[in-house]
């Protein structure tokens, strides 16, 4: 269950893939975000009202307000 390291292990292992080379793309800081950096994810923070739109500042999370913004943090 999120934030615990062994499901996005799990979902790495599925994909083939290290965490170095995937990035979590989620609507919870805490669930999403933070549970993909502790097993070395990049995260993306999708925030879809107004309140943020390039980065998180406390966090140093990038903020977007669609999934169309995704591409070009890739």
């Amino acid at each position: 269950m999120k934030p615990h390291p062994s499901i996005f292990e799990a979902a790495l292992k599925l994909a083939g893939v290290d965490a170095f080379e995937s990035v979590m793309v989620g609507d919870s800081l805490s669930q999403d975000i933070e549970g993909a950096r502790r097993v070395g994810m990049r995260g993306v923070l999708v925030r879809r009202s107004d309140t943020t739109s390039a980065a998180d500042a406390t966090t140093g999370v990038p903020v977007i307000k669609s999934l169309r913004n995704c591409p070009a943090l890739l």
